[in-house]
């Protein structure tokens, strides 16, 4: 698995977090209190379902070794992108941008670049977190 460095989640029940029980579900976790990793350390979250939402993206990256992350977000959801993890939405995210290097709870740096984008158009339910820390969130990695 490969996280993404995001900000301000807003994903369908399908992304995972990193707890130290392992990969959990966020669809599965709403309404408790947990531990997820958030690049640096594991912080207390509680996701939510926050409703249909009918601007969807579907976005693919890429890891150096042949990985690939996919993900499906808002529009709206936000990234950290390059060295200076400059704030991106979504919807404006270059192909080819490299998401600001995030750390795996082992310590291993990940390193990811935008592939693909698809716009959904199917509204789907999607979930974010209550007030607090923001987890480093992710989904299947298949290899290329």
């Amino acid at each position: 698995m490969a996280p993404t460095a995001s900000l301000s989640p807003a994903v369908t029940g399908d992304a995972t977090l990193w707890t130290p029980e392992g990969e959990r579900r966020i669809a599965d976790l709403v309404g408790q209190t947990v531990q997820a990793w958030d690049g640096n350390a594991f912080v207390a979250v509680t996701p939510e379902a926050r409703g249909d939402s009918e601007e969807l993206v579907a976005l693919t990256f890429g890891t150096p070794h042949g990985s690939v992350v996919r993900l499906v977000v808002s529009d709206d959801h936000i990234f950290r992108v390059g060295e200076d993890a400059e704030l991106v939405a979504a919807r404006d995210l270059a192909r080819g941008a490299r998401l600001a290097d995030v750390s795996a709870p082992n310590g291993q740096m990940i390193e990811l670049r935008q592939r693909g984008y698809q716009v959904l158009d199917e509204a789907q339910v999607v979930y974010g977190f209550a007030e607090g820390n923001v987890p480093v969130l992710f989904s299947s990695v298949a290899s290329a």
